[in-house]
């Protein structure tokens, strides 16, 4: 598992959470990659081109906003057998989370 995406913590860089830089550890290795994020939400057409272009490389989706997620569900049904569920740490109010993911998949 390699982190992908953004982090607004202290210290944190960001430029390297570019999926792009797992590009030669993929092609010249026989590993399973799961790319944490999914590359949100700066990456996801980069993570998501990745998952579809490798056999062996899955898209892990925590910390993507509840807000955000209509937006990725169009596409999500093309990498959905290559899609790991994660919730990472407690971040939101639990009242933001609960029931919304499903009422937007339902949208």
């Amino acid at each position: 598992m390699f982190h992908t995406g953004t982090s607004l913590g202290e210290g944190d860089r960001n430029k390297y959470g570019d999926p792009i830089l797992l590009d030669d550890v993929i092609k010249d290795n026989n590993l399973t990659v799961v790319i944490a994020h999914a590359g949100r939400p700066l990456w996801w057409d980069l993570a998501f081109f990745l998952a579809r272009s490798y056999p062996d490389i899955y898209l892990e989706l925590s910390w993507f906003l509840p807000e955000s997620l209509k937006s990725y569900i169009s596409r999500l049904d093309q990498v959905l057998e290559k899609s790991i569920y994660g919730s990472d740490f407690p971040s939101y109010k639990e009242q933001r989370l609960t029931g919304h993911p499903s009422r937007s998949c339902n949208e």
